[in-house]
């Protein structure tokens, strides 16, 4: 019982100390850091930090402000080296062509223009498709009968 009243009064403090120094830990992360989702994560880690530090709790007031503040520094600067060496792209820049090659997917083709390039009949494939299909369509209605009864 007195292990349970601790540590709801940890987790009372952290979060105290969350509402306390969060706000201004995030301004000045999303000021250096490109990704506003990117910026929360970090300050939730430093908060995590601060949670797994052994010594946490016994600093005083001032002592855990500072130490909050370090680690988000920290933080930051490692965010730093490690996009000097992983780079990242955002994917509104790459989104219009990210689709574009699936057009000349097998996908896409014809019976006709599979035909002509397999040399064969477009009858043919479009016969081989549907049995292709409809075979593919009974596997799955077993799998999914087995799921259900299994």
């Amino acid at each position: 019982m007195q292990a349970n009243r601790q540590m709801t009064q940890v987790e009372q403090e952290m979060a105290l100390l969350y509402r306390k120094y969060a706000p201004s830990m995030l301004i000045y992360v999303r000021m250096r850091v490109p990704s506003p989702e990117d910026a929360e994560d970090l300050v939730v880690e430093v908060f995590m930090a601060a949670l797994e530090h052994a010594k946490f709790a016994e600093l005083s007031e001032k002592a855990k402000q500072l130490w909050l503040w370090r680690v988000t520094r920290n933080k930051v600067i490692d965010t730093y080296r490690r996009a000097k060496t992983r780079q990242s792209v955002i994917l509104d820049h790459v989104a219009e062509g990210l689709f574009e090659d699936e057009m000349f997917s097998p996908e896409y083709l014809s019976c006709r223009e599979i035909a002509t390039r397999l040399g064969k009949q477009e009858n043919v494939v479009r016969v081989t498709l549907s049995r292709s299909l409809n075979l593919l369509r009974k596997i799955y209605r077993r799998r999914k009968e087995e799921q259900e009864s299994g």
